[in-house]
């Protein structure tokens, strides 16, 4: 378990565009895209994000989420995506220092 928490602390990042490099900035959240466990850490961040409605259906893969609706059910398009944006919150709020 230590060395998952050194992989995931003490992190930064740049961004390249063409010949030019961003500067510096640390990571204090996310999973490292590409690399060998993150597809694992990714699975167990997500495991508890569930849609309102059963006939709702979300696709859980590696580091991306899909929610396929559809056309009739009891709750919105607009509620279930209320529901994850809360549900991303409360693990912000619960994984800050």
């Amino acid at each position: 378990m230590q060395w998952i928490m050194s992989f995931l602390t003490n992190r930064s990042q740049a961004t390249k565009l063409g010949f030019h490099l961003s500067s510096t900035l640390p990571i204090n959240r996310s999973i490292v895209q590409g690399s060998g466990i993150g597809p694992t850490l990714f699975s167990m961040f997500a495991c508890d994000l569930r849609q309102l409605d059963e006939f709702y259906y979300f696709m859980k893969y590696v580091d991306d989420s899909t929610l396929l609706c559809p056309q009739k059910s009891t709750t919105t398009v607009e509620e279930e995506i209320a529901h994850v944006m809360n549900w991303a919150l409360e693990k912000k709020d619960r994984e800050s220092p």
